[in-house]
Order: structure tokens, then C-alpha cells, then sequence
């Protein structure tokens, strides 16, 4: 990666320099902390303030030179940052002025529901990556096989990339890459589960696959929620979310979804073992998911606090 962008570093130049020809600008907004360095630039080109999107979780310690010059340049050298939820908001310092908006998401004015209660229908929607927890949910799987719960788990997505060829290769044997949804499937013959688990691959329109599963599972590694768990709320579904200590923002646990401490095989089955045998709190849960995710997920809301950020940092520039 740091390779990759250090080539990409003088295209970059080259295009903050062309760009500053058309201005003028009124403000810059970098849409994530990982281009905070040509939003400095640029900020130096254009003359104008800058506003940084911080959408990823930031290293907690503080210790770090990297955290340091980070830390130092949201305080100094910044004029505002947004958020997109508590959980990253947190791993932020907190003498730095940040405002939450989430992301925006279109909100469907119908909701699909499934003719049928069983078998109850679990999703992970998202790129295949070992950090999502999907290796734990078919080893949940296992378990709930085991113990008889009806279940089917609806794995919706693709690697990251394609790891064909001699450079797919490559970059299995350095481990830069992993063939996730090849190991998966093994899994899934390995334990006898080809009919409770199915691999949609990767769709265009999630949307339809909404109306076909009865909850989300997100049971990543990284302690953050997912756009599949705000995605799942707008629709009327509940969640279960892998994180120690969730933001009331996310998912209210067993109001709106249920939280697990750790995405472990165990706690994930037991999690969907108690939405498949309680259908009705289940439903329950989706509804109040989704009269929750209204007022701070859909497109519509998300655009006019960004909006009125940009009013509000022009107003003080001038």
C-alpha cells in the first residue's frame, strides 16, 4: 500500500494543480482522513478552509508518531471535521470540535417482507474480508446445524479483488491477499452445510436482497458497525452487531438489534438462534430499527447538515 501510493503521489500533484486552474473554490472537503495530505496541499493551492470526513475508526494510543502529526493537524490545520458516527467520534481527540452525520442511504418507501417465517433468513452483505467475521458466521452456522435451528445464511458479496494469475498468486504467498470465498465454500463442504448456506456473489442492487433475509449480521473484528447495519434498519430489520462497547447511534441492544461482545462462532449462533425463536420481537426490533434510522440515516437528513456545515464554514471564513 505504501508503495502503491507513492507512485500515486506526483498523478496526485499533477491533479491538485490542475484542478486549483478552475477555481476559485470556497471550500475543500477531504471525504476521508487517509487523504489528509493532499487535502493539505490543496488547502495550500486553493487558500480556502478545509473540511475533513473522518469515516474509519483511528488508532486509540496516542503514542504513535503517525497519531501525533494526525492529531496535531485536525488541531491546527483544519477548519472542521465530520464524523459519520459515535464509534469513530470517539477515537478522535477530544479537544477537537466534531460533528456526527451519518451516512446518507436512501431510505425505501416500501417494505418487502418475506411470505414465509422459516426458515429464518441471516445475511452478511459487503466485500469478502477475513475482519468481517465471515469465517466465525459459517462456523456459527455449524453450531446452529447442530442444534437444529432452522436457519439459511445468505453470504452476499465478493473478495476483494481477483486473485487470478501469477500475481494472484503472489500476493497469496506474501499474504497480502486470500482467496476468502474460496476458503469459505471449503468450510461449507467440509461441514456438510450447502444447504443452509448460500454465496449470492456480488450484486449491483442489495436492495432486493432486503427483502429476502430476516435480519443482518455484521460480526466484524474492527469493533464498528457497517453500511449493511444502517442499510438493514432503513428496511425494517434488525442487526447483530460485533462490538464491546456500542454506541447508542448504531443498534439499541435487543430494542433494535443485539450486540455481542465478541464475534465469536458461539456468540453469533446464540445471537441468531434467539431472533430465528422469538419471530415476533424479531419483527419488533426491525420496526423500531427502522423508526430509529429514519431521522439519521436517510439521504435526505445526512445532506442537510452537510449542507448547513458548508454554509456554517463559508459564514466564518468571510
Amino acid at each position: 500500500i505504501l508503495v502503491r501510493e507513492m507512485l500515486y503521489w506526483p498523478f496526485t500533484l499533477w491533479g491538485l494543480v490542475e484542478v486549483a486552474r478552475r477555481g476559485p473554490f470556497d471550500l475543500i472537503h477531504c471525504n476521508e482522513i487517509t487523504a489528509l495530505l493532499p487535502a493539505l496541499v490543496a488547502k495550500r493551492l486553493f487558500r480556502v478552509p478545509l473540511i475533513v470526513h473522518v469515516r474509519s475508526l483511528q488508532r486509540q494510543s496516542s503514542s504513535g508518531v503517525v497519531s501525533i502529526f494526525l492529531q496535531r493537524v485536525l488541531r491546527e490545520r483544519v477548519d472542521f471535521v465530520i464524523a459519520i458516527d459515535d464509534a469513530v467520534r470517539r477515537t478522535l481527540p477530544v479537544d477537537v470540535s466534531v460533528e456526527i452525520i451519518h451516512n446518507g442511504i436512501t431510505a425505501p418507501r416500501d417494505i418487502l417482507r418475506r411470505a414465509s417465517a422459516t426458515p429464518f433468513r441471516v445475511g452478511i452483505i459487503g466485500v469478502l474480508h477475513r475482519d468481517k467475521g465471515v469465517y466465525e458466521l459459517i462456523d456459527a452456522a455449524r453450531i446452529l446445524k447442530d442444534r437444529a435451528v432452522n436457519v439459511k445464511i445468505v453470504v452476499v458479496g465478493e473478495n476483494l479483488r481477483r486473485l487470478r494469475g501469477v500475481f494472484g498468486w503472489l500476493l497469496r504467498k506474501l499474504d497480502f491477499a486470500r482467496d476468502v470465498r474460496g476458503e469459505l465454500e471449503a468450510k461449507v463442504a467440509a461441514y456438510g452445510l450447502a444447504d443452509i448456506v448460500e454465496f449470492t456473489g456480488f450484486i449491483d442492487d442489495v436492495s432486493a436482497i432486503y427483502g429476502r433475509i430476516d435480519a443482518v449480521c455484521f460480526p466484524s473484528r474492527l469493533d464498528a458497525p457497517g453500511r449493511p447495519v444502517f442499510e438493514a434498519a432503513l428496511y425494517g430489520l434488525p442487526a447483530i452487531v460485533a462490538m464491546r462497547n456500542p454506541t447508542t447511534d448504531v443498534v439499541l441492544h435487543k430494542r433494535t438489534g443485539i450486540c455481542i461482545d465478541e464475534p465469536t462462532p458461539t456468540a453469533i449462533a446464540d445471537a441468531i438462534e434467539m431472533l430465528a425463536a422469538n419471530l415476533g420481537l424479531s419483527r419488533k426490533m426491525g420496526e423500531e430499527a427502522r423508526g430509529f434510522a429514519l431521522p439519521r440515516f436517510a439521504s435526505q437528513v445526512s445532506a442537510e447538515k452537510t449542507l448547513a456545515v458548508y454554509r456554517r464554514v463559508c459564514k466564518s471564513n468571510t
